[in-house]
């Protein structure tokens, strides 16, 4: 894969793991460089790597974000609380946010016209904390 230079120029069907890879390859070429480790990077070469970890970083985290409400849901339907959810997200202790967000998100997919009004009610509910796992 080339060297990226925005989020926009990496294919929409490139795998988390093949961001995952690029992204590794391009920080660890900058980590050599700055600890003297195989062949020195031109400046040119270091700046090219910089732009293109920085590029791979961003459209990692955000396609790894993508399905959060999904995966939350899914969670919360398979009986966790508000507060689980909310600790694996990294937000220790603030069920509230991710019911929320979570409130805002199935409105928002409804609103769009890609979710009916069905799942929308269920993911409320859900939402609201009453609980799955039935």
């Amino acid at each position: 894969m080339s060297s990226p230079t925005r989020p926009g120029d990496i294919p929409d069907n490139v795998t988390l793991r093949e961001l995952a890879d690029g992204y590794a390859f391009h920080v660890q070429s900058l980590i050599e460089h700055r600890y003297d480790i195989g062949d020195p990077l031109t400046t040119e070469q270091r700046l090219a790597h910089a732009i293109a970890a920085l590029a791979y970083q961003h459209a990692l985290a955000e396609r790894a974000l993508h399905s959060q409400w999904s995966i939350a849901t899914d969670a919360l339907a398979a009986g966790a609380s508000l507060d689980t959810v909310s600790a694996a997200m990294g937000w220790p202790h603030t069920g509230h946010r991710v019911s929320d967000a979570l409130r805002w998100w199935a409105s928002d997919q409804h609103w769009q016209g890609l979710m009916d009004v069905a799942r929308r009610d269920e993911v409320l509910r859900l939402a609201a904390g009453q609980g799955g796992a039935r």
